[in-house]
């Protein structure tokens, strides 16, 4: 009887033990990761930005406002200008875009367009009918304006999964030729994530990348509210892309908020630019980076000069102050 009494003691002792030691592991692994900046380890002056050209004007003083937008861009190491585009312009529009292209070479930066639409609304590939018109105006395009680096494949709101989109990436890798074939893609699915939206399987982000050059992967309007978990979902989403696109060409560019309003879908006191990048650089921390490229932001046009203190700080490593999450 006592050594059944004894046995039980030990057996409770040894329950509680190990269930505050799942406890304290349960804590450590919900923390904020890796918090401090890394320096400028991680920038490759490889990064991104989606630009509204609208700045530049056919009037020659748009070239001036435009060339102060590019000036910040250039401090900040950007290099890649990502230009939401339709294949059929406005009057004026391939003016326009002319303009922009011809400043853009003279700051050495690359204009890729961005083509594509709403899924099931303004871009339909499940349509033969609406492919062969898609890829037919995008040959236009590149023929009309052989400066652009490339094209980027944007299907907003695109289900994972989706075969007519591989075949869309199909039909526009032999018209691109030299250039870039890039697409824009949406991250795998996670319990971290609170509204799920649209995700994509890391057996489909595999298939994207092994059509692509270059694949920009949005990672932001998650509807998390809580900076530390929208931290740590950086980590983990960082991680599983670079995992989906090893063995492959592919180089991956990892899509950042500049800011933005609050929404049920985007919370700028937990989602921002400082918390994205601190996320992404501690899934970067010890990774294979043979596929990472660099870092994307969107939108230009929505970043403040707080957001571009915490872009130098947190990524650059040119301020080493610390920095709050968020801007001023």
């Amino acid at each position: 009887m006592r050594a059944a009494s004894v046995l039980r003691r030990l057996r409770r002792a040894v329950l509680a033990a190990a269930t505050l030691a799942a406890f304290a592991c349960v804590i450590c692994w919900l923390r904020q990761p890796d918090a401090e900046t890394a320096g400028g380890r991680f920038d490759r002056e490889e990064n991104a930005i989606r630009f509204d050209g609208s700045g530049g004007s056919t009037h020659p003083d748009g070239d001036i406002a435009l060339r102060q937008r590019f000036d910040t861009l250039k401090r900040n190491r950007v290099r890649l200008l990502y230009v939401p585009f339709d294949p059929e312009p406005p009057p004026g529009g391939a003016e326009q875009a002319g303009r922009l292209l011809k400043l853009a070479g003279e700051y050495g930066f690359e204009v890729i367009p961005q083509v594509g639409g709403i899924y099931e609304d303004s871009a339909r590939p499940a349509e033969p009918e609406w492919r062969t018109r898609f890829v037919r105006s995008v040959a236009r395009l590149l023929d009309d304006h052989p400066e652009f680096a490339g094209i980027q494949l944007r299907i907003e709101s695109l289900p994972g999964g989706n075969a007519d989109y591989l075949k869309l990436l199909d039909k526009l890798r032999p018209l691109v030729g030299p250039r870039r074939l890039e697409a824009a893609a949406y991250p795998p699915p996670s319990w971290f994530r609170a509204q799920p939206e649209v995700c994509w399987s890391r057996e489909f982000l595999t298939e994207v990348a092994e059509r692509c050059d270059r694949m920009t992967v949005r990672m932001h309007h998650t509807g998390l509210s809580d900076r530390k978990h929208y931290i740590r979902l950086m980590r983990i989403w960082t991680r599983e892309l670079l995992d989906a696109a090893k063995g492959t060409d592919c180089r991956l560019l990892f899509e950042l908020p500049a800011g933005g309003t609050a929404d049920n879908r985007h919370d700028p006191a937990a989602e921002n630019l400082a918390a994205a990048l601190r996320g992404v650089q501690a899934g970067l921390n010890g990774h294979d980076l043979a596929n990472y490229l660099g870092c994307a932001v969107d939108s230009e046009r929505e970043m403040t000069s707080g957001s571009w203190s915490a872009w130098q700080a947190v990524f650059c490593g040119a301020r080493p102050e610390t920095v709050r999450d968020g801007s001023p």
